[in-house]
């Protein structure tokens, strides 16, 4: 018998349809159909994939900024001028459950569940905002106030969220499985990466220095700072933008929706703190220098536990030169400590096996 899968994700950036893309491919091997509902970048990057039988788009609710940073305050009183699109998606989400009748709704940073859970069809969340809240109090010491407001705003009310309207939440690690958690819902999964990716772990292709910015818009503002100095031919992955392309040693390379052989070349990453890319680099071995979001939480603790583990620093526009050059002195002492990491990236595996067996 053929299952049903509905995916609703989120298309602020790229690291949440590319994290449930690794879990399509698992349950592509399945008997399965799949249907994905998503907006912004999520429905130009699943435009002309293979792993699905519809792609339904919605409209995108962003984070509100300020003078390129993300502004919590904004965001939060600006979902007052926005209802009416947060009204057509659920309408959108609604119909198509009716319509496609799947036997399990999966969701990927999505804040509607209060409003389209049906009652007889289980809903799985794809969300570690548990790994950032122990990260957050396990790091007091040194984390920076920037990201208090993003954290109890965004980060705090999105585990609490979830942990209400969600029937089970799959926590994916960023390195390494964690010890299993408290809460009964919460099932704590290993990195989920793409196939690709796994099979590619073993063929290091030395060579490039990538800069993999952010999907979301957020994401590069930090390189236009003036001053900025890049590694000599540095490609830019993500970025598609004329002031950029005119610094010295920079190769930009554009938004590509099939990145993984940009990725799997690359020497070491300079990147901002999202899971997926993070995620990604880490199972592949390669060193990471972590310029996070500003003000953004969960980038800061991703960036912190890869600090924490030796494999990489952090870093921001501020001190941006100086860090890169001490990176790349320290990026065989980076390279040496991946051995001993033991990383398993079994999380899009073993989101399938719980995925299918609560249909």
């Amino acid at each position: 018998m053929i299952k049903k899968f509905l995916f609703i994700i989120n298309g602020e950036g790229l690291g949440n349809s590319t994290r449930c893309q690794a879990i399509m491919e698992e349950l592509h091997n399945l008997k399965s159909e799949i249907k994905i509902i998503t907006s912004g970048v999520g429905h130009w990057f699943y435009s002309d994939h293979k792993l699905f039988n519809q792609l339904v788009r919605i409209e995108q609710i962003p984070y509100a900024e300020s003078v390129g940073k993300i502004n919590i305050h904004k965001t939060f009183f600006n979902l007052f001028t926005i209802r009416k699109n947060i009204k057509k998606n659920i309408s959108i989400i609604n119909d198509t459950i009716k319509t496609f009748k799947p036997n399990v709704i999966v969701t990927d940073s999505i804040y509607f569940l209060s409003s389209i859970k049906p009652k007889s069809i289980p809903v799985i969340s794809i969300n570690n905002a548990d790994l950032t809240i122990d990260e957050y109090f396990n790091n007091s010491k040194d984390r920076p106030k920037s990201i208090r407001s993003h954290f109890y705003f965004v980060e705090l009310m999105d585990y609490l969220y979830h942990l209400v309207f969600a029937d089970i939440i799959l926590s994916p690690a960023l390195i390494k499985k964690t010890e299993k958690s408290k809460k009964k819902k919460i099932i704590k999964i290993g990195p989920i990466v793409r196939n690709q990716v796994l099979l590619s772990k073993k063929k290091i292709k030395i060579g490039k220095k990538l800069f993999m910015m952010s999907g979301s818009r957020f994401g590069n503002k930090w390189m236009m700072e003036e001053g900025i100095i890049f590694p000599k031919q540095s490609y830019v992955l993500g970025v598609e933008n004329d002031k950029i392309s005119k610094i010295n040693n920079v190769i930009l390379l554009g938004r590509h929706k099939h990145n993984l052989d940009h990725i799997i070349d690359a020497d070491f990453f300079i990147t901002n703190g999202g899971y997926s890319a993070v995620t990604e680099a880490i199972c592949l071995n390669r060193p990471l220098l972590v310029c996070p979001i500003p003000n953004h939480s969960e980038q800061w603790t991703n960036a912190k536990q890869i600090e924490n583990s030796n494999i990489g620093m952090i870093s921001s526009a501020g001190d941006f030169n100086k860090k890169v050059n001490e990176f790349i002195k320290k990026k065989n002492f980076y390279l040496e400590n991946f051995s001993r990491l033991n990383i398993e990236p079994t999380g899009a595996e073993e989101a399938k096996k719980i995925i299918f067996d609560n249909c």
